[in-house]
């Protein structure tokens, strides 16, 4: 007599809830509103520090073009153009990460009723309160995808800038004005780096966001 043999089969698993209970997938906004508010102190902490690094180098590289009118005379570029544009860039780049990380976190508490649904289990009163804010929602997305792309301009532009520096320096030796780019440039890509860790510190959890593959 043969052996009949028993196959258990065990249930895979099912949908993962949105937070404590509801068991639809989450959309992309669903995402974004997730992560900016379990990040909320993260957000508020790197715009400040944004806005304060920015805006103090911005003045101080304009500072030093300001005194740097007879300076490489004849070359292909001055230490006052280089600096001048440097501050500029450094203030506007602060201004925008700061007002679409601000903007992210007000649309997101704008969310806060779908929020505490979500958290209770409620999936009908979530997609209802989803469904009448959508187009906070899809704001939300979008500055969310904004504020993780906002650093390959910037990137692009410090590696470029930084590089052309160097050549200036190459050009026009160490001297009183050559000396303001090791003093700015240099504990200005520190903080910077700070400030962008802070930002991969918020997308770590959530790769599957628009931005933040």
């Amino acid at each position: 007599m043969g052996l009949s043999v028993l196959t258990i089969i065990q249930p895979g698993p099912g949908p993962q809830p949105l937070t404590d209970g509801v068991t639809r997938k989450k959309s992309q906004g669903e995402k974004a509103m997730e992560m900016q508010s379990k990040n909320a102190p993260t957000t508020i902490v790197g715009a400040l520090c944004s806005i304060v690094v920015g805006l103090g180098f911005g003045i101080g590289f304009l500072v030093a073009s300001k005194y740097c009118w007879n300076d490489n005379l004849g070359k292909f570029m001055r230490w006052r153009t280089w600096y001048a544009i440097q501050g500029m860039l450094s203030i506007g780049f602060a201004f925008a990460s700061c007002c679409i990380s601000l903007t992210a976190l007000g649309l997101t508490s704008q969310m806060s009723d779908a929020q505490e649904m979500m958290e209770e289990g409620d999936e009908e009163g979530a997609n209802a309160e989803l469904e009448d804010k959508k187009g906070i929602l899809a704001c939300l997305v979008c500055c969310t995808a904004c504020e993780a792309a906002l650093i390959l301009p910037m990137l692009a532009f410090a590696c470029t800038w930084g590089i052309l520096g160097f050549v200036l320096i190459c050009m026009s030796g160490y001297n009183d004005t050559s000396r303001w780019y090791f003093f700015l440039t240099i504990p200005l890509c520190c903080f910077n780096c700070c400030c962008q860790g802070l930002q991969a510190q918020k997308a770590k959890d959530h790769a599957d966001i628009p931005g933040q593959e």
